[in-house]
């Protein structure tokens, strides 16, 4: 299990939630291509990032003046494992609406928990960059 996942992916959490996620691939290509050009290699979206059915995924917030850390669970759509445009389309369906108005709304990984819960999907953190 790799520690760090998608460190080279970019993407900005704001907007609204997607409801289709072919919508929501093409938006994620059209990033990639803004930010990185022509070097992104599209096949990246489809390649499996994550070979588990759930994972949860630690990242932070505000509710109201107070920062908090909630954490969500995600399944994987084919209840196996995690493509990139998977794992970035229901992660940004997931957090969306909480970091949408801060500053620290750009994805720039996932990163392995040290610490899990045996009982509970895999932990990771969600590195958020401004």
């Amino acid at each position: 299990m790799s520690k760090y996942v998608l460190e080279d992916l970019c993407w900005s959490f704001i907007g609204e939630p997607f409801e289709l996620i072919d919508e929501f691939e093409a938006e994620l290509k059209e990033y990639q291509l803004d930010i990185i050009g022509e070097d992104f290699d599209e096949q990246i979206l489809n390649e499996l990032v994550i070979i588990e059915p759930s994972i949860r995924v630690k990242y932070w917030c505000y509710d109201g003046d107070e920062q908090i850390e909630p954490t969500v669970t995600i399944n994987a759509i084919n209840s196996h494992a995690f493509t990139a445009t998977d794992l970035m389309f229901q992660l940004h369906n997931a957090v969306v609406c909480k970091l949408d108005e801060i500053d620290h709304h750009f994805f720039q990984g996932l990163v392995l928990e040290k610490e899990q819960d045996e009982n509970l999907p895999t932990l990771y953190t969600l590195q958020q960059g401004s």
